[in-house]
């Protein structure tokens, strides 16, 4: 057992969004918007990506038609449950697309439990190597 148990949140995960990243139906629709849309990102820094665009509602509508005709029907409760979690899939990938791996894993710690609570405990982490040092001098 780990010292620093965090739970997994899957309550954000449904069926209907796994059929969605099954069937690559988020790839397709992000290389189709990317090329339509290349000049809204020509001159965008990954930080002017990172804390000004969003997902919008629109683009998730045009990924549930794509979806749908890569034979995942519509599910309304799954996709309200996952809807936020999806936008923000979305745009790691897009960043991802844009920029680097490091983009994606900058968007999507954002919502990434483990790696929060991780960042919280290095107070905690030199406090035990330090007690650890002392102890091993003694």
């Amino acid at each position: 057992m780990p010292d620093y148990f965090v739970p997994w949140d899957t309550t954000m995960i449904s069926p209907y969004f796994n059929r969605i990243f099954g069937t690559d139906s988020h790839r397709e629709f992000i290389m189709d918007y990317l090329e339509g849309h290349k000049k809204e990102f020509d001159d965008m820094t990954f930080e002017q990506y990172y804390n000004n665009y969003v997902v919008s509602d629109a683009m998730l509508q045009n990924l549930i038609k794509l979806a749908e005709k890569n034979k995942v029907p519509f599910d309304e409760e799954d996709f309200n449950k996952s809807k936020e979690y999806l936008k923000t899939l979305m745009k790691a990938h897009m960043g991802r697309t844009l920029y680097d791996d490091n983009a994606f894993y900058k968007v999507i710690n954002d919502i990434n439990e483990v790696y929060q609570q991780a960042t919280k405990l290095f107070d905690e982490a030199e406090k035990l190597a330090f007690h650890f040092d002392e102890a091993e001098a003694q």
